[in-house]
C-alpha cells in the first residue's frame, strides 16, 4: 500500500475518490497497478458544510502547496486539462510521484503505455499499443481503439469512442459520447463537442461539434 492525496476536491476529485477505493477495495487489479491508503484531498477553497465531500470518509487536509510535507503519492482531481496542466506546472519542483489509477473493470492492454498522473475510469477499455500521454484522464464508459496515440492533459467524457489510430494532441477535451474515425488527426487544445462525429483532421485550438463535425469558431 501507498499513500495518496487528491489535488482538488470538487466533482472530479470525488470520483477519483471512488476510483482509488474501487481499486484498494479490488480482489484483482491490472498488471501493475498499486493499492492506496487515502489520506485526504488537497485544495485552495474553503470547504462548507453542505459541500458533498463531507459526506466522504476522508476530507481536505490542506492546499496544494501541503503536497511538498506529506509521503505521498498525488492525482490531480480537476476535470480540466488546462487546469491539471497548471497544477501539475507548480507542483514540479516538489519532486512528487503522480499516481495511475486504472478502474478494476477497465481493460488496458499489456502493450499500451501509460503516463504518469493517467486515470481510467469504470468501464473504458483501452486497445493495443496505444500509448496515453502524462494527467490524462478517461473517463467512463470510453473506448480507445488499436495504435492510437494521446498527448499529455487530454481529455475523454463518458462514452467517448476513438476508433484505431487517431492522434491526440496535448490539452484536447472531448465531450460525452464524441466518436473519431480511424486514422484521423486532431491537434492540441482542441474541443470536440458531445456526441461529435469527427470525419476528418482537426486542426490545434479549433471546437467542433455537429454530425459530421465541423467547426463553430466564430471568426
Amino acid at each position: 500500500m501507498k499513500n495518496l492525496v487528491i489535488l482538488g476536491g470538487g466533482g472530479h476529485g470525488r470520483e477519483l475518490f471512488d476510483l482509488a477505493e474501487s481499486i484498494s477495495n479490488a480482489d484483482l487489479l491490472a498488471k501493475g497497478q498499486i493499492k492506496y491508503t487515502i489520506l485526504g484531498f488537497l485544495d485552495e477553497k474553503g470547504i462548507t458544510d453542505s459541500d458533498p465531500i463531507t459526506s466522504l470518509p476522508v476530507q481536505v487536509i490542506g492546499n496544494t502547496d501541503s503536497l511538498i510535507e506529506l509521503e505521498t503519492e498525488y492525482i490531480i482531481g480537476v476535470g480540466s486539462g488546462k487546469h491539471r496542466e497548471r497544477i501539475a506546472e507548480s507542483i514540479n519542483h516538489m519532486g512528487k510521484t503522480a499516481a495511475k489509477l486504472i478502474h478494476p473493470s477497465a481493460f488496458v492492454s499489456l502493450n499500451s503505455y501509460l503516463g504518469e498522473g493517467v486515470a481510467i475510469f469504470a468501464g473504458s477499455r483501452i486497445s493495443t499499443n496505444s500509448k496515453l500521454g502524462n494527467h490524462t484522464h478517461i473517463n467512463f464508459n470510453c473506448t480507445i481503439s488499436h495504435d492510437c496515440k494521446l498527448g499529455d492533459y487530454v481529455t475523454l467524457s463518458p462514452g467517448v469512442n476513438l476508433a484505431g489510430d487517431v492522434e491526440v494532441g496535448n490539452g484536447t477535451t472531448f465531450g460525452t459520447g464524441a466518436v473519431v474515425l480511424p486514422g484521423i488527426s486532431i491537434g492540441a487544445n482542441v474541443v470536440v463537442g458531445a456526441g461529435a462525429v469527427v470525419i476528418r483532421d482537426v486542426f490545434d485550438g479549433q471546437t467542433v461539434a455537429g454530425v459530421p463535425a465541423r467547426s463553430i469558431d466564430s471568426n
